[in-house]
């Protein structure tokens, strides 16, 4: 049985949206704020981008030997990290469409 958190992705966002660990702020250009969640891919800060609040999420990162971590987090692990997340490594040799193929596979299956 997979437990599930008992608080929801809008209102952990609420709670933590104006400090929290990733947020970067810039006096220059406007006020501008920025996300360094390994799950935000864009580096937005809001709330459809932040990948640590939300159930469903996607992380690609450079790994050793010229090669891409791509993480996926479980939907209903939250209560435990351990298992929380799935870690896929692939090596330079393949090809760009087996990452998106590969990326978009394990998001679907998730959902």
């Amino acid at each position: 049985m997979s437990q599930q958190s008992n608080v929801s992705d809008d209102l952990l966002w609420q709670v933590v949206r104006s400090r929290n660990a990733y947020l970067v702020s810039r006096k220059t250009g406007g006020g501008a704020y920025f996300s360094r969640d390994p799950f935000n891919l864009t580096n937005k800060h809001s709330r459809t981008h932040a990948g640590f609040v939300n159930s469903k999420a996607v992380s690609i990162q450079p790994a050793g030997d010229k090669g891409v971590m791509m993480k996926t987090k479980k939907e209903g692990k939250s209560n435990t990290p351990a298992k929380s997340l799935n870690t896929h490594k692939f090596k330079s040799t393949s090809s760009n469409q087996k990452y998106v193929g590969s990326a978009r596979g394990n998001v679907e299956r998730e959902g």
